[in-house]
């Protein structure tokens, strides 16, 4: 188990395992993160449903984020 999933409660963060994966497959291995981000992905868990169905892209996310949404329509990545 990764450190993200220990520290990050997956009640509160319902994205957390796509987007890891998201993290390591996206060519985005080594990837830092910075806080800012992560305090943008702990908002975007609690705005944005886990099967992205409110998801609107005129909000203003992140990079990251908009990528991660992105690959996981490219995918059909259906929430676990």
């Amino acid at each position: 188990m990764g450190l993200m999933q220990i520290v990050l409660d997956r009640d509160r963060t319902p994205h957390l395992d796509l987007f890891v994966e998201f993290l390591q497959t996206a060519q985005k291995p080594d990837l830092l993160v910075s806080g800012d981000q992560w305090d943008s992905f702990l908002q975007f868990n609690q705005l944005v449903e886990v099967g992205l169905q409110n998801y609107d892209e005129d909000n203003a996310w992140p990079l990251l984020l908009e990528e991660y949404v992105a690959w996981r329509r490219e995918t059909k990545k259906d929430p676990i």
